[in-house]
């Protein structure tokens, strides 16, 4: 009766032990700082600012985790479109497109018209292994007629480089479109130069209408101006055939009929041939790069716009004063021997 009884005694001790071991896999466990920190900006006790503080200071895969988690199981942020595009817009601050469950969670976020424009900015952070699929899914949202949007879609593809080569015949469609607002087609004439390479991108410019080359003007700023070592996304090009499409491209733009072009030309001319002012092979035969200096002579003198006119001899006496500046000179020596590395 005794060994019965301890043989019962032990089989209940492992049941229950099993019940527990049970219940406590089973049990939710306490709420995390993400789930806190949202609780309390649901409940109204936090700001938006307070909580964007609290989940600064965690790891970022704890709070995109955490984030795609609520959305998965708390009804209330998918229903409150200002919650929830909130919460999207915190996982493109942490950069949730890096990681696996964040990358999901915005390619799913696409098909919300609330939050796609926010999905289609973090998806910039998408590892290149991923940057395939994600072309694909963006070019269902790459038309002319959601300007906003449109432009945030070329400018994630524009990122992707060469990844986004599926992507580049919309995206000069859209350049071509003289319907298409200003915003719209500087983006597309960006990504043109960032997928596409200089190249082809150029040959496209030249033949764009009036506002189609003031797009590409102001894209080549930036384009040079955030590419590394200036021209490292044309690398496969050689550089200094880059720069002497460019230089003709900028000068052919200052003769263009369209005084608005000419505008614009005259504008980005310093930052857009900083590289390519001065010719000579020492400070003592330095000299004016002798194509730019007939342009702005001839437009000096020829322009029909008084203000441009007076703009361009402006530009040329400076351009000669820096001839005799030594800070001015070692500057440009120094732009010349960082693009001169590796040649």
């Amino acid at each position: 009766m005794r060994i019965k009884f301890r043989i019962t005694a032990i089989c209940l001790i492992s049941f229950l032990g099993l019940i527990h071991s049970y219940v406590a896999a089973q049990d939710v466990s306490a709420p995390t700082e993400v789930d806190t920190a949202l609780e309390d900006l649901v409940s109204g006790s936090a700001t938006r600012s307070d909580t964007i503080a609290r989940l600064s200071d965690l790891p970022r895969e704890t709070v995109v985790s955490g984030l795609v988690e609520a959305l998965e199981t708390n009804r209330e942020l998918t229903q409150n479109d200002r919650l929830k595009t909130f919460v999207y817009n915190v996982l493109r601050q942490h950069k949730a497109g890096s990681t696996d469950d964040g990358y999901q969670q915005l390619l799913a976020g696409l098909d919300d018209p609330v939050v796609r424009t926010l999905c289609v900015i973090a998806l910039v952070e998408a590892p290149p292994e991923r940057r395939g699929k994600t072309v694909l899914k963006l070019l269902e949202f790459l038309d002319n007629t959601d300007f906003e949007l449109g432009t945030h879609v070329v400018r994630t593809l524009g990122r992707f480089g060469d990844a986004s080569l599926a992507a580049l015949p919309a995206i000069e469609s859209i350049f071509a479109n003289e319907d298409v607002n200003q915003r719209y087609r500087l983006a597309s004439a960006k990504s043109m130069l960032q997928i596409g390479g200089a190249g082809r991108a150029l040959a496209l410019f030249e033949s764009s209408n009036a506002s189609g080359r003031q797009a590409a003007l102001y894209a080549l700023v930036r384009f040079v101006g955030e590419t590394e070592h200036r021209y490292g996304i044309v690398s496969a090009r050689d550089r200094k055939e880059f720069e002497q499409e460019l230089v003709d491209f900028v000068l052919a733009s200052l003769a263009s009929p369209e005084r608005n072009v000419r505008a614009t030309a005259l504008e980005v001319l310093p930052e857009l041939l900083s590289t390519v002012l001065i010719v000579g092979e020492s400070k003592e035969t330095y000299a004016l790069n002798p194509e730019i200096s007939r342009a702005l002579a001839d437009m000096s003198a020829n322009d029909p716009d008084e203000g441009l006119r007076s703009q361009a001899a402006d530009m040329l006496d400076n351009f000669q004063t820096q001839l005799s500046d030594d800070s001015a000179i070692d500057r440009w020596e120094r732009i010349q021997s960082r693009l001169n590395v590796g040649e």
